[in-house]
């Protein structure tokens, strides 16, 4: 719902915004297992909460879009082709541009509007976390520091192609470890 009200939002301003709301949104709607909220949802109920609260729906949500944002931007770093069965977000725009004979570098439009589309998840994934309370504001934006730090770590991991297996846990333990299960279930418990 909010993906369809940004889109008709920002297309009254210019049909190019429109496409990058879009993108976003058939992303998020292509699949995946939609782990990070699950682990939140059970945790929330499991201390307590009703299943159905639109807290944890909305930080459920929220989470999808982090998460999404997470790929878009992955998918870029690592020139990845697809997500999700269909052209990456970028691969996506690389094509918009050369099919359109635009001006520049196709390759570099493509990946500066993938990283833009992975910026407006994360705004919205906040938009959506807004009436949390503060304890669980505290774990989202852990959760959110963690993310980036798993990241960066399996950046220079691969850049700097270490075989070092405690740098390799260390990027296991905060790429995938804190950010798929332990943080949302702190998350859901702090709900």
């Amino acid at each position: 719902a909010l993906l369809d009200t940004e889109t008709l939002r920002w297309s009254e301003v210019d049909p190019a915004l429109a496409e990058a709301v879009l993108a976003l949104r058939e992303l998020v709607v292509a699949g995946g297992k939609r782990l990070r909220p699950a682990f939140c949802h059970w945790a929330y109920v499991g201390a307590g909460g009703p299943a159905d609260a639109p807290i944890v729906v909305d930080a459920g949500a929220a989470l999808e879009l982090l998460h999404t944002f997470a790929l878009v931007h992955d998918d870029v770093m690592d020139g990845s082709e697809l997500r999700r069965g269909q052209p990456a977000v970028h691969r996506r725009f690389i094509t918009r541009h050369a099919d359109l004979e635009w001006r520049g570098d196709a390759r570099r439009f493509g990946e500066g509007a993938a990283i833009l589309v992975g910026d407006f998840a994360f705004v919205y994934a906040d938009m959506l976390f807004a009436a949390a309370p503060p304890v669980a504001r505290q774990v989202f934006d852990e959760l959110r520091l963690e993310l980036c730090v798993g990241q960066f770590l399996d950046l220079v991991g691969t850049a700097s192609a270490s075989s070092d297996a405690v740098q390799a846990a260390r990027i296991e333990r905060y790429k995938s470890g804190k950010y798929t299960v332990e943080r949302p279930l702190h998350l859901g418990a702090a709900l």
